[in-house]
C-alpha cells in the first residue's frame, strides 16, 4: 500500500477542485483534468523563432519581423479560451497565486529547450499600470522561474512611457506603438550586461512586439543573447 504516500489535502492551484498527487510531483500532474484539459502545451511541431505551435520551421510572421535582437521565444501553451480567462483573472482580478503554478508550468518548457541563461528578468509595467494593477505580473512569473530553476532576476529595464492596451491593435500597430518605450534600468551599469546570456518573461507573446523592443534595448547595451518565455503564444 502506498497511498500515504499521496497528498490527501491537495487541491489544483487554478480552481480548487481536490487533486491527488504527490507533494513532489511535477505541476501538471497537481492540475486537475478539468483545467489540463484546457490548456494546450506548446509541442513540436512549432516555429523555431517565436514558439507558434503547429506551424513551419519559420512562420510567416517570424520571416518579416523587425526585431533580429530577440533571437528566440518559448511557451508553455497556447492561448486557448481556457488560457485567456486564466491570464485576465490573474492579471486584472487578482488572482496572484496563479503566478506559481504558471511559472513552473514555463520553467518546465525552458528546461527542456536550452541551458539556464546568465540572468533572467522581465518586462517592465510603466509606473501608472503598476500603481493601477498593483503588481507587475511578468515580475512575478520571473521570479518564480528564477527561484525553480536558480537563476538570479534582476530588474534591467524600465518602461519610459505608457502605451495603450494592445489587445484590440493590429500587428503593425502594436509595433509601431513600441518604439522606444523602453530603457536600460538606471540602475545597470552597461558594463555590467556585455557577453549576458538573458533569459526575458512576459505572459503573453502576441506579435513580439513588446519582448522584441526589450530585446534592442538590451542588445544594444551589449547583452551576447537574449531569449524570452511567455506563459501563452
Amino acid at each position: 500500500m502506498i497511498g500515504w504516500l499521496f497528498s490527501s489535502s491537495g487541491r489544483c492551484p487554478f480552481c480548487d477542485t481536490p487533486v491527488r498527487a504527490l507533494p513532489w510531483a511535477p505541476v501538471w500532474e497537481k492540475i486537475c483534468p478539468y483545467c489540463r484539459d484546457g490548456f494546450s502545451p506548446v509541442e513540436p511541431p512549432y516555429c523555431r523563432r517565436c514558439g507558434r505551435a503547429g506551424g513551419e520551421a519559420l512562420c510567416t510572421d517570424c520571416r518579416s519581423h523587425p526585431y533580429p535582437e530577440l533571437i528566440q521565444n518559448w511557451s508553455a501553451v497556447s492561448y486557448t479560451p481556457h488560457t485567456r480567462e486564466v491570464i485576465r483573472l490573474y492579471k486584472y482580478l487578482g488572482r496572484e497565486r496563479y503566478a506559481r503554478p504558471m511559472g513552473e508550468m514555463m520553467v518546465s518548457v525552458a528546461a527542456r529547450r536550452g541551458r539556464k541563461p546568465d540572468v533572467i528578468s522581465y518586462v517592465p509595467l510603466h509606473p501608472s499600470r503598476l500603481a493601477e494593477r498593483g503588481f507587475n505580473q511578468s515580475e512575478q512569473l520571473a521570479r518564480v522561474i528564477g527561484k525553480q530553476w536558480g537563476v538570479p532576476v534582476v530588474s534591467l529595464l524600465v518602461r519610459s512611457s505608457p502605451t495603450p492596451p494592445q489587445s484590440r491593435r493590429s500587428r503593425a500597430e502594436r509595433l509601431r506603438s513600441m518604439e522606444g518605450v523602453f530603457d536600460l534600468h538606471p540602475s545597470i551599469p552597461a558594463e555590467k550586461l556585455v557577453a549576458l546570456n538573458v533569459l526575458l518573461v512576459d505572459d503573453v507573446y502576441t506579435t513580439g512586439a513588446t519582448l522584441g523592443a526589450c530585446a534592442r534595448v538590451l542588445a544594444e547595451a551589449g547583452c551576447r543573447m537574449v531569449r524570452s518565455l511567455t506563459f501563452a503564444r
